[in-house]
């Protein structure tokens, strides 16, 4: 396999977002037959890549060759499904003309998915698992999956783990899912200061990898501080040379500062204040009994609990199980058919969606967070200003004017939990 030339190759990518580079001078090679994982941080420029590669998003620079006549498989992170239509039909418009009715069947049946739905009345799971059929549809020569694991239950991601073993597709896969990486890539792209750094090793030997990537740059950065200083010594106590030296070694110093910067700058995490709000109750939720139905399909049917603070709860379940309607239910967001709920006193219910649509993709940053104006917003009895709460989150204070959309998949998470 790694004699053969490669199917695509992407050599010197450029993209700019403003100012700041997403990628500089990004370079990648896809072999026949390999299935590379592309690993990075939240917004490091995965998902645009994956666009590069589909033809929906064109670099500011670079180079892309594509083997001719090469056919595209493409799970999108968020794919947006029409309102109306069959599932059968929906799946089958992928421009694969010759896929006969049964090679539909077949995909969605595996999948566990019935082609005469409507689209419109599937849950988060199963508008995912559709999805994931339309691009495994005609097994496409390459095929893009970011975050194909998402809504899937362990059944059916157990089901895709085998299929793409046993594809002859050339594969690079996004997933935060170590497990499915583990599982089935042969090879790994890591998205690392711009860059694109190549391991030709599956995902099993990232943590070593990458480990020691990282460690010859603190040893890196322990040398250029160590230089750093050094100049700055000579500027105050060396020998006064002539002027038009003094300013030469200025410029130095200050361009080795830059690239101290550039190096520290990155690998944070996220900050999240968990200090508890209004003092509740014991009692969270109370349930007797409740049942909702769907088109005469019982959904949940006499479901009696009660939650405790400090419970710590999981739903588990097939996919149009019903989690999300339960769950839905006991916060009071969907009124039961019959049944009683009650809340405990001074509840603050914090939802994060699965499908993020408490999100509106037109508004930025800024006016998520304080959609009635302002530069400050309330956390937990103290006032924060937007830029200073929203670094918490990684976010940088040129992103707070951007809108939604802009955000890669791990953002809007980020800014959901914001």
């Amino acid at each position: 396999m790694t004699n053969d030339p490669p199917v695509i190759t992407l050599r010197e990518i450029q993209v700019r977002f403003g100012k700041d580079p997403l990628l500089d001078g990004a370079n990648l090679q896809l072999i026949p037959g390999s299935r590379t994982c592309l690993v990075g941080r939240n917004g490091s420029g995965k998902s645009t890549i994956m666009k590069i590669i589909a033809g929906l998003f064109e670099p500011d620079n670079g180079q892309l060759y594509f083997e001719p006549g090469l056919t595209i498989g493409y799970l999108q992170q968020d794919v947006p499904l029409p309102n109306s239509g069959n599932v059968a039909s929906f799946v089958a418009n992928t421009g694969h003309t010759e896929a006969a009715r049964f090679e539909v069947d077949d995909i969605l049946s595996r999948l566990d998915i019935d082609g005469d739905r409507d689209i419109s009345s599937l849950s988060g799971g199963e508008s995912r698992r559709t999805a994931l059929a339309r691009s495994l549809l005609g097994n496409p020569d390459i095929l893009l999956l970011d975050e194909p694991t998402n809504h899937l239950d362990l059944q059916t991601i157990q089901w895709l783990e085998q299929t793409l073993l046993n594809s002859k597709t050339t594969i690079l896969v996004v997933s935060h899912d170590r497990a499915f990486l583990k599982k089935i890539t042969t090879d790994t792209l890591w998205v690392h200061h711009n860059q694109l750094l190549h391991n030709k090793n599956g995902y099993t030997d990232f943590d070593r990898w990458s480990e020691a990537i990282l460690d010859d740059e603190v040893k890196a950065e322990h040398k250029l501080r160590q230089k750093i200083r050094s100049e700055e010594h000579w500027l105050v106590y060396g020998v006064t040379a002539r002027r038009k030296r003094n300013q030469g070694r200025l410029k130095s110093l200050e361009q080795l500062r830059e690239r101290r910067r550039a190096t520290l700058k990155g690998e944070t995490s996220v900050n999240i204040d968990s200090d508890s709000g209004p003092i509740s109750g014991r009692l969270v939720i109370e349930a007797k009994e409740l049942v909702k139905s769907y088109k005469n399909k019982n959904i949940v049917n006499k479901f009696s609990t009660r939650i405790l603070k400090g419970d710590r709860i999981g739903f588990i379940g097939p996919n149009g199980a019903g989690k999300t309607t339960l769950l839905n239910l006991l916060i009071g967001n969907l009124s039961p058919d019959s049944g009683r709920l009650r809340l405990g006193s001074n509840l603050t219910i914090a939802l994060f969606d699965q499908t993020r649509q408490s999100l509106n993709l037109d508004e930025t940053l800024w006016q998520t967070l304080v959609p009635e104006g302002g530069d400050s917003l309330n956390v937990r009895g103290k006032q924060r200003h937007v830029v200073a709460y929203l670094r918490d989150f990684l976010f940088d204070e040129k992103q707070v004017k951007s809108p939604v959309s802009s955000l890669s998949g791990g953002e809007k998470n980020r800014l959901l939990l914001a």
